[in-house]
């Protein structure tokens, strides 16, 4: 059986693609208006507002299948029950920690090539996250809270993180990226990759994410490539347990880690988010090399499961 999300189609329904677009970037960007020209990303309440964006993807695959290809909104999103029959939870269950295992790897391997090469001076005493701590009376290890901020991102992975990258995954990885599979593969996850990263670019243009570290239309083609890397990864997930949950688990659970190399920086010190930060260049660097051998590895099992078959 060829692993893939349950729903299938021959050609793209471009239409419904366009629609899909015009829809979610038109809420987001919408939103990214108010934000920006009324309290600014500084604002602490920002985050309020630029949480909610993250479901306008959601909210355009309900107005897609309800109105334009009239399909089930569960299957065209990834959460069909094929997913969930003959056993096919586990998968669910082993793509969603293969996910998280994976994740961290590439954070800490990000994290030690941006070490080894000058990009980031580690503070191993983590002296500037654990001084307010100190402060308040409250003493512990740089081991411990390394282990705390693990604890805390894997917790918030299947709980609050979970239910705002559903809102972005049940569009990228659930919707789209099945929309667009008769393109193929390649065609596929680039094109998804960068439709998400593009969803992104007013805010990053206006400093999410980069802190103005880089002009703003480098800083949305950076991010926009570092989506298509990372989202690569996203795709293999769904694309191997048939389901969009664990895109949703390892989503959200980057996005709770992707600071934690910000603990090693040096009071005084200016973390670098192009050049020692997950989202920056070893982090692309690392989630497209990853993406390589997964899929490349995925097609080869594949094809030799079909021939002992045959």
């Amino acid at each position: 059986m060829t692993a893939s999300l349950p729903r299938t189609r021959n050609t793209v329904d471009w239409k419904a693609v366009g629609i899909f677009v015009l829809i979610s970037y038109g809420l987001a960007f919408i939103i990214d208006a108010v934000v920006l020209t009324t309290m600014g990303l500084a604002n602490p309440l920002a985050i309020v507002p630029i949480s909610l964006r993250m479901f306008t993807p959601l909210i355009a695959t309900v107005i897609i299948c309800r109105w334009v290809t009239r399909e089930k909104w569960l299957p065209a999103v990834g959460l069909s029950r094929e997913s969930f029959a003959q056993g096919q939870w586990k998968k669910i269950i082993t793509s969603s920690l293969l996910g998280l295992v994976l994740i961290a790897v590439v954070i800490a391997a990000s994290t030690a090539v941006a070490i080894a090469a000058g990009w980031l001076e580690p503070d191993w005493s983590m002296s500037q996250t654990l001084a307010p701590l100190a402060d308040a009376g409250v003493t512990i290890s740089p081991g411990v809270l390394l282990l705390i901020t693990v604890i805390q991102a894997l917790f918030a992975s299947v709980t609050i993180n979970a239910v705002m990258t559903f809102g972005e995954e049940a569009g990228w990885r659930g919707w789209l990226q099945q929309a667009l599979e008769p393109l193929g593969r390649l065609r596929q996850i680039l094109l998804t990759g960068a439709m998400w990263g593009l969803w992104h670019a007013p805010l990053i243009a206006a400093g999410y994410n980069f802190e103005n570290q880089i002009p703003g239309i480098a800083a949305v083609v950076l991010f926009t490539v570092f989506c298509i890397a990372f989202g690569a990864l996203l795709s293999w997930l769904s694309i191997r347990s048939r389901s969009v949950l664990p895109a949703v688990i390892g989503h959200a659970f980057f996005n709770a880690m992707a600071a934690a190399p910000a603990l090693l920086i040096a009071p005084g010190d200016t973390w670098d988010r192009v050049l020692a930060a997950p989202m920056g260049v070893p982090g692309i660097v690392l989630f497209a090399a990853l993406a390589v051998v997964l899929f490349y590895g995925f097609n080869t099992t594949r094809k030799h499961a079909v021939a002992q078959h045959n």
